[in-house]
């Protein structure tokens, strides 16, 4: 049999066998994964993952690199590389020109109002306390305009979704529209939002009630290893176990924070976060609805850190090898409470991180006076007026009523920021908004930007900063860049239809959502662009 009729054979027999997986779902005799676990270690880079496993324990994450696949070369293939605006990536299977989660303010090109990402916006609230019996007024998903994997498991038969993380935003981007969606309050307690339920589950009330989370601020932070054992070497607040107590250090680790502080920029923050995530998971398989189930998961705490610290910190490692032992806890309780192969799990990143210089402050791109210089630039130009609204995300927004005013194009005005901008201090490239929209770009920067382009709440001029240059004013380390360091980013399943490999072929976080889709059995969410990893079986 030649080679073209054995691809026929092959194509016929998966037809075939697809069509009898479905059959087995409609009849109940199908009995695939019971839980879909998404986990987001936020700020990781893909080479951290090997580059600590010689201190890793073999239960925790060793487990799921030598048990599971593990892709060596997944990116995001846009900017800019935003927490919320991967997270939306991840679940929804596309980037964000479809998405159009691009920046955490924009501006509505109709009344030139700022809009603030999943935050209500004026005349939305109805002027109560930002928090009452748990469920805050102040937030919103009304932005959400493309489907997730997080929507269709909701619209399953008997299925439910769960999503959790310290920040606010970081749940939303999970939750999408479905209604599960916890995040941690100002006063230590988790909460949710009147866009997703009108009060917290019981479950929560009486979580919240025990005052669990304050039990895993203690106000030390001791190492889990002697120094030597690290390959990181700077180090502000860590007590090291190999060094005698110092007066100083313990001062540093308590002043002007409290405990909620605590959680935010130490390992105790990956430990509530997760605890709390167990308990979600009891409630969702204790219902007699035996459909799919879906734990979204982000782990905030390790951008705090890194923001903070610097990812060539002690306190970055070790927070990593603190949250190897919470991995570990949760595998096991996953086999206890779901069972072997009847889960899936996936470890990845929202983004990387830039380098943090040993824990020197990085360039900083002050948008603010960016503006100002911009509009001044205009101004001499064109006539004193304000044309520039603002500066934000790599997109520049201008004031077109102040262009339309002038009788001016904008296309012109367009191309004068984009070739004045390169001036600017820090500033690598620049492309105004109405190339992207003639063109489609294969690669550079060019490409990288178009994919994070939104016609609706995109700038009009795109910019991408020097390497190692930081939006973030005062932090060691960020995101937000075109470079690797932000888009390269680990990438992990285990479980159900993930035979152990090791992948080097290149693959995105948009693979995510069709992936799982497949493995779950249901439809890939409506904007889904990418196809599903082939190694799934």
């Amino acid at each position: 049999m030649n080679t073209q009729k054995i691809d026929v054979l092959l194509r016929v027999l998966k037809r075939a066998f697809t069509y009898l997986v479905f059959l087995l779902i409609i009849s109940g005799v199908y009995a695939g994964p019971k839980l879909a676990v998404n986990i987001v270690i936020s700020g990781m880079r893909a080479e951290e993952m090997d580059r600590f496993s010689q201190n890793f324990q073999q239960s925790g994450f060793r487990r799921v690199m030598e048990g599971g696949l593990q892709y060596k070369e997944c990116y995001l293939d846009f900017a800019p590389t935003l927490t919320t605006t991967a997270l939306v990536s991840l679940l929804s299977g596309c980037d964000p020109s479809a998405h159009e989660i691009v920046s955490q303010t924009w501006y509505l090109r109709t009344t030139n109002i700022p809009q603030t990402l999943f935050h209500a916006q004026q005349g939305q609230t109805k002027g109560r306390k930002a928090l009452a019996n748990g469920i805050s007024d102040l937030y919103s998903n009304n932005e959400f305009v493309a489907q997730t994997l997080s929507d269709i498991v909701m619209q399953s038969a008997g299925g439910d979704v769960t999503s959790i993380a310290l920040d606010p935003l970081s749940a939303i981007s999970m939750a999408g529209k479905t209604r599960n969606c916890f995040w941690l309050a100002q006063n230590g307690t988790w909460e949710s939002a009147e866009c997703f339920s009108k009060e917290l589950p019981s479950w929560v009330t009486a979580y919240n009630a025990v005052g669990f989370n304050k039990l895993y601020a203690l106000g030390m932070w001791f190492s889990k290893f002697e120094t030597k054992k690290y390959f990181n070497h700077t180090i502000s607040t860590v007590k090291m176990r190999d060094t005698d107590s110092d007066a100083k250090v313990v001062k540093q680790t308590k002043q002007n924070r409290n405990w909620v502080d605590e959680l935010l920029y130490t390992p105790a923050g990956n430990a509530a976060t997760i605890d709390f995530a167990k308990k979600a998971i009891e409630e969702m398989l204790s219902s007699k609805d035996k459909g799919v189930k879906m734990l979204n998961l982000c782990l905030d705490t390790s951008r705090h850190i890194i923001e903070r610290y610097g990812n060539h910190s002690i306190e970055y490692e070790d927070m990593i090898y603190d949250l190897d032992e919470r991995i570990a806890e949760f595998l096991s309780f996953l086999d206890q409470k779901v069972g072997l192969d009847k889960y899936v799990l996936t470890l990845t990143s929202d983004h990387g991180s830039s380098p943090s210089m040993e824990g020197k402050l990085a360039e900083h791109f002050d948008t603010s006076k960016a503006s100002i210089i911009l509009n001044a630039f205009l101004s001499a130009q064109h006539g004193q007026d304000d044309w520039i609204l603002g500066i934000n995300s790599g997109s520049v927004y201008f004031n077109r009523n102040t262009i339309y005013n002038h009788k001016l194009s904008l296309e012109t005005i367009q191309n004068e920021v984009a070739a004045y901008m390169l001036q600017l201090r820090g500033v690598s490239y620049t492309i105004p908004a109405t190339s992207m929209l003639s063109g489609t770009f294969l690669k550079g920067p060019a490409r990288i930007l178009q994919n994070g382009y939104s016609q609706v709440r995109s700038g009009d001029v795109l910019y991408a900063l020097r390497s190692g240059v930081l939006e973030s004013d005062g932090a060691l380390s960020a995101s937000g860049s075109i470079y690797i360091y932000d888009r390269h980013v680990p990438l992990l399943l285990y479980g159900t239809g993930c035979k152990p490999s090791k992948i080097s072929r290149r693959v995105y976080t948009t693979m995510i959502a069709p992936t799982l889709s497949y493995i779950l059995a249901l439809e890939y969410p409506s904007s889904s662009e990418a196809i599903s990893l082939e190694e799934i079986k």
